[in-house]
């Protein structure tokens, strides 16, 4: 209220209702504001539309937090269902029944990951010696058939090289 009044340029003073007690002391309790009044009605006609546009703009803020929730909500489900239909649920732990479209973003963005995952170690073992599985022209969507390829004792312990025929590798170590 005291913010309507003075904005509308109208004298006013707070209004003290009562007294509270702390720590065994009394401290006046101010709770609204006095005016002529005159200005009542304009005070209070100007109050409820303050209120009103506050209200209105709470709503609008829910609505825009409620509709970025949304959006957040759907782009999450959206990108799940795009990385299942690509790289499948569980596809490390179970052979998928589904076959991707060859039309599909995915198989260049898997092409991608392998090279990525491809190790230098990997480049060098190429180029060095010849390997049992050869590599063969990369089909566009196949599930990987590693063969054991490598096992070399290192600082570290026993690595295991995996290659599947597309020249795909994995390699790790045992415990």
């Amino acid at each position: 209220m005291a913010a309507v009044a003075k904005r509308l340029d109208i004298d006013y003073a707070p209004a003290m209702v009562g007294f509270e007690f702390r720590n065994g002391r009394s401290a006046p309790l101010f709770e609204g504001i006095v005016v002529c009044t005159e200005f009542k009605d304009a005070i209070l006609q100007a109050y409820l539309e303050e209120e009103e546009r506050r209200e209105a703009e709470e709503k609008r803020r829910n609505e825009v937090q409620a509709l970025s929730k949304w959006y957040q909500l759907l782009s999450s489900i959206i990108t799940r269902q795009r990385l299942n239909s690509c790289y499948g649920a569980g596809a490390l732990s179970q052979p998928s029944t589904e076959i991707p479209k060859s039309d599909d973003k995915c198989s260049t963005s898997a092409t991608r990951a392998q090279e990525i995952v491809a190790s230098p170690r990997r480049q060098q073992d190429d180029t060095s010696e010849k390997h049992d599985v050869p590599p063969s022209m990369p089909e566009e969507n196949h599930e990987h058939e590693f063969v054991l390829d490598k096992e070399a004792f290192g600082e570290e312990g026993p690595t295991l090289v995996k290659r599947c025929r597309c020249g795909f590798s994995v390699q790790f170590e045992t415990l």
